[in-house]
């Protein structure tokens, strides 16, 4: 049979050598936590760095987006102006034709009187 001693030595070897398990099982676990923490963090870097690369984009497109806006709103003006023009070349143009309508009409009734 074994002795109170025995078993209690047999005991503590028992327990140091779960103890020593539990110790490689810890240390693999925080190099794996570690690791994973690292690989998070290089993706967040990535994600920040596409994150400045799409807000330039962003910026330079809302430039462009400004930019035309101004030339159509310019286009349009111009184009109000144009009209205006033309509307008041056309009454112009109306009242010529009309003048000239009745200068044609004046000599004629003058050589009807006649």
């Amino acid at each position: 049979m074994f002795s109170i001693t025995d078993m209690w030595e047999n005991c503590v070897l028992i327990l140091f050598l779960f103890s020593a398990k539990h110790e490689s099982i810890l240390a693999s676990l925080k190099k794996k936590h570690l690791d994973a923490v690292a690989e998070m963090s290089e993706q967040i870097d990535q994600l920040n760095k596409m994150k400045q690369k799409v807000e330039k984009e962003k910026h330079a497109k809302r430039l462009q987006i400004d930019e035309l806006k101004a030339a159509q709103d310019a286009v349009a003006n111009e184009r109000a102006s144009c009209e205006k023009q033309n509307k008041a070349a056309q009454a112009a143009l109306a009242d010529v034709t009309r003048e000239t309508k009745q200068f044609h009409k004046a000599p004629v009734n003058l050589q009807r009187r006649s």
